[in-house]
């Protein structure tokens, strides 16, 4: 597996790219996929002056890392009562991968408010070939990639394993 280092600076690139795609559509909401979509959310949302919330959706068991056979059915939106069905709003994850904590996240926000109409997406990474195709992407892999960001020093390499 080739594994790609990047630093603050790449982070600042790529979010960048993503502002200039969807400055014009004035989200007034920046839900991040927790964990590592927070960071990239939080930035975005400052950028687009919008107001910021998480979601917490759980595809992998957190000791082992291994993929769940199914998303976790308890997923939480910090914020959701404040969203309004006229708002707009732009999920965020850092990568996707097969789309399934995207697909969940946009579920989960329009199960708990089904009036909820204009949702887009966006990643830092989109792996190619995935089923699911955000609304904005900064860059495009390979599903031999593995994309190191530089919240994550802590974790353990992917070859490491």
């Amino acid at each position: 597996m080739l594994e790609k280092h990047l630093t603050w600076t790449d982070i600042d690139k790529l979010t960048d790219k993503i502002y200039k795609e969807a400055i014009h559509k004035k989200y007034e909401w920046v839900i991040s996929i927790n964990r590592g979509g927070c960071i990239p959310g939080v930035i975005l949302s400052e950028m687009l002056s919008a107001k910021h919330g998480v979601i917490s959706v759980l595809n992998y068991d957190k000791k082992t890392r291994i993929k769940l056979d199914k998303i976790s059915s308890d997923l939480y939106i910090s914020q959701i009562g404040y969203i309004k069905p006229h708002h707009k709003v732009l999920i965020v994850d850092n990568v996707i991968r097969s789309g399934e904590s995207v697909g969940a996240a946009i579920k989960a926000a329009r199960k708990v408010d089904s009036d909820i109409k204009h949702v887009d997406t966006a990643c830092l990474h989109w792996v190619e070939g995935s089923e699911f195709k955000p609304t904005y992407m900064s860059e495009i892999i390979e599903e031999k990639e593995w994309v190191k960001y530089p919240w994550e020093k802590h974790e353990q390499s992917r070859d490491d394993k």
